[in-house]
């Protein structure tokens, strides 16, 4: 790091490079502290990717109560099986994925953002974002 020469006012001395980021959020605590379930939850929204269209999912009716209601079979399996039948993939990596999609469309009503599906011949694979009045 290039230091000022000494005694420069108004420039400080620093022996090692800096970064004022304080009370800026900790993102990369996501990937540090929950690598496993991130992944696991990755697999879910690959599989279902795969199995529908990727990010169809914000296009479902009634989205919200049909993930809020997908959410709690899922934590009911696992009480019987950690994994789904269909998936082979872990229930509460299924939860969790519902969680998410539920929070996601919550907080996008909340600022009165709308999704809208970007329509190219046979696939949905990407979103546009508009703003938009609360649904």
């Amino acid at each position: 790091m290039i230091k000022a020469a000494e005694g420069t006012p108004g420039v400080p001395q620093v022996s090692e490079g800096m970064k004022y980021d304080a009370g800026k959020p900790l993102a990369g605590i996501l990937y540090q502290d929950f690598p496993r379930a991130l992944g696991a939850v990755v697999g879910i929204g690959t599989f279902g990717a795969k199995k529908y269209e990727r990010s169809s999912w914000k296009d479902v009716p009634n989205a919200e109560q049909r993930y809020y209601d997908a959410i709690h079979r899922h934590l009911l399996a696992d009480a019987i099986s950690p994994k789904d039948e269909e998936s082979g993939l872990l229930h509460l990596a299924h939860a969790a994925w519902g969680i998410l999609a539920v929070l996601e469309l919550r907080l996008a009503k909340a600022e009165g953002i709308k999704t809208e599906p970007v329509s190219s011949p046979g696939s949905r694979s990407d979103i546009i974002i508009t703003e938009g009045r609360p649904a």
